[in-house]
């Protein structure tokens, strides 16, 4: 993924932000064991699964700046730093997996 892109927003209702995306594998296939974990400035945290609707969806946060991690069995972790909440916005962050490389026996 090109994390310089901008990403995509819609308007929400509330004085809150929210992060929704799908998570896919180098294929394009959708990771259904996937997981994303916001961080705030001040260390509060959210862990979201991949739904149903294979789309991950963190909501009723904050303005602010945060940290995203988004992880998977098998695949490298893909971080996304200083994503910005912004109130009455939905921010779209698809998130493509590379393949975690197997660690070497010493």
């Amino acid at each position: 993924m090109d994390q310089s892109a901008a990403p995509a927003a819609k308007t929400i209702a509330g004085d809150k932000g929210a992060i929704s995306g799908t998570v896919t594998d180098q294929t394009g296939a959708v990771v259904v064991d996937a997981k994303a974990v916001l961080t705030s400035v001040a260390g509060a945290k959210l862990e979201t699964q991949v739904n149903e609707r294979e789309r991950t969806r963190s909501a009723g946060w904050k303005p602010g700046t945060y940290k995203l991690v988004v992880t998977a069995t098998n695949f490298a972790d893909m971080p996304f730093d200083n994503v910005v909440v912004t109130a009455g916005l939905e921010l779209a962050l698809d998130a493509s997996l590379a393949t975690a490389r197997a660690k070497k026996e010493k």
